[in-house]
């Protein structure tokens, strides 16, 4: 997630450029010398900039060895379709335009699909903002992401704002795109959306949406998901403030779902941590070993030369840098052993962690109960 916010670049690219750059070790160093999330930040964008065009010519280099592997109906295909997948939105990307469109509608002015509109109102400078970085980078405007002060401000304002109770009124096209709705075209029934938070220290959010059917029938999750982008209407009024048994048997099974895959994923990440942990361990270690073979034998050496004198001065200097390099090397011992009382540390932080990460502490909350409704348009 890092390299996609910050370079723009699939793994496989970031994977290639690797192989000539050490990341791991750049990255490394910014945490380690930043003090501020400003000076990380400008560190980022420089490391970015002497990366880009090594990644640009990765990414040519990739296309050049895909296409060369098509024939030639699937080229044209691709080309064909080539600028319409640069301006294509990623989901994310899709859902803050259209919270954007909702929230910003009197204050600016819309171009779909280049994602693009001009803003005129007084939450963040007047001008052109984009949803790409990429695009507003080469267009020089203002790149609008959901970190940005108006993609903030929408988002608050949308999540605070009280939501009636009433019946959603879907309104379904003859799009192939939503085909797999058809099906339920003049039906209606219950639905629910929840907000679900996981586990403690650092939670994560989720939003579950649930729609029954009045026949009892559960709409499969990509079909829930896929009714939010019909045009809607809202015809406000009470409605029963109790899930029906088929939504709440299905609540609670994305709440069990969503759970196991949090603890899944963060048992998965501090095993990468631990992993790590290890090899830093071994490394350091090797070093300090490989440091007190080397003085062993200069001890040797010095050791052999002290035969070899006649005088009392040459045998006394000699003596004396032999006691320096045993000081030495029984500082190099005693830090052998201080690494391994941090590693043993950090592991009981990662265990007292993974504990932590393995509670099953959830907190579901109501947003919004009501009806739902789907008439062909």
């Amino acid at each position: 997630m890092l390299f996609d916010g910050v370079f723009g670049a699939s793994d496989e690219i970031l994977g290639a450029v690797g192989n000539g750059v050490d990341l791991e070790r750049r990255i490394a160093d910014i945490y380690k010398t930043c003090r501020t999330e400003a000076e990380i930040h400008a560190e980022f964008n420089q490391l970015q900039d002497s990366l880009r065009p090594l990644i640009e010519h990765k990414l040519a280099e990739t296309r050049e060895q895909i296409l060369s592997h098509f024939d030639a109906e699937v080229q044209e295909r691709l080309r064909v379709h080539r600028e319409e997948a640069k301006a294509a939105l990623n989901k994310r990307q899709r859902w803050l335009w259209d919270l954007l469109r909702y929230e910003l509608n009197d204050s600016a002015t819309f171009a779909k699909p280049e994602a693009m509109l001009t803003y005129h109102g007084t939450d963040a400078p007047a001008g052109r903002y984009h949803l790409d970085w990429r695009a507003a980078e080469l267009g020089k405007l203002f790149f609008l992401g959901p970190d940005h002060r108006l993609a903030q401000t929408a988002i608050e304002t949308a999540a605070t704002r009280p939501l009636a109770s009433g019946c959603l009124t879907f309104c379904l096209s003859n799009e192939a795109a939503f085909a797999r709705l058809w099906p339920f075209a003049a039906q209606s029934g219950q639905l629910a959306v929840e907000r679900l938070t996981v586990g403690v220290g650092a939670p994560e959010q989720f939003l579950l949406t649930i729609a029954a059917a009045d026949s009892g029938q559960i709409l499969p999750l990509k079909l829930t998901d896929l009714l939010w982008q019909l045009p809607a209407k809202l015809e406000k009024g009470d409605v029963v403030q109790m899930l029906s048994p088929e939504l709440r048997v299905a609540l609670d099974q994305r709440e069990r779902d969503h759970e196991h895959q949090v603890q899944q994923r963060r048992a998965e990440m501090l095993d990468q941590e631990a992993e790590k942990l290890t090899r830093w361990a071994d490394d350091e270690k090797l070093a300090l070993k490989l440091d007190m073979e080397r003085m062993d034998q200069t001890i040797k050496e010095v050791q052999r030369q002290v035969r070899l004198v006649h005088t009392l001065d040459e045998k006394l200097k000699l003596r004396r840098e032999e006691r320096d390099l045993d000081r030495l090397r029984s500082e190099k011992r005693r830090a052998l052993f201080d690494a391994q009382d941090r590693v043993d540390a950090e592991r009981n932080r990662l265990l007292e962690e993974l504990e932590a990460a393995m509670e099953s502490k959830t907190l579901r909350e109501r947003l919004w109960l009501g009806r739902w409704r789907i008439e062909l348009g």
